[in-house]
């Protein structure tokens, strides 16, 4: 129990990183051969092997969006009873992201993350709104 209570303040934690841009604090809880996986047919989807790639995701990332939030809705842990740092997690969010040129989208989705270690070694994202998601991606692409 107590290996899922520190699962779910890891995340709680990812998502604070996030949300102040500490990307460094963000990839210290992952793995150096992490995957991170984001949908859609965008010129930011796909798989991205190592926290290299990842690093330069996310710069891309608040490049494309100077200003976002994201919004932890629920963490589901499959293991609840873990005493270990490894397990796996479900976690449901919300995000709002404005462009460089002053557009705002909403979307939300859930990530599927597995732990090992207490470091991320997979993260998956399964975004509920693709178009909104291609059109957010796309946003800049005029200036």
């Amino acid at each position: 129990m107590i290996g899922a209570l520190l699962t779910r303040m890891m995340v709680r934690r990812g998502c604070a990183y996030l949300n102040t841009r500490e990307i460094d604090k963000f990839l210290d809880q992952w793995r150096e051969e992490a995957i991170f996986i984001y949908p859609g047919a965008t010129r930011a989807s796909g798989e991205h092997h190592g926290k290299n790639s990842i690093r330069q995701w996310w710069l891309t990332f608040y490049e494309q969006f100077p200003s976002s939030h994201f919004t932890t809705r629920r963490i589901y842990v499959k293991n609840i009873l873990s005493l270990t740092a490894s397990n796996q997690v479900a976690l449901e969010w919300a995000v709002q992201v404005v462009t460089q040129r002053g557009d705002l989208f909403k979307n939300h989705g859930v990530s599927l993350v597995d732990i090992h270690n207490g470091r991320i070694s997979r993260f998956e994202d399964f975004i509920f709104d693709l178009e909104t998601l291609s059109k957010a991606w796309s946003s800049n692409q005029a200036l």
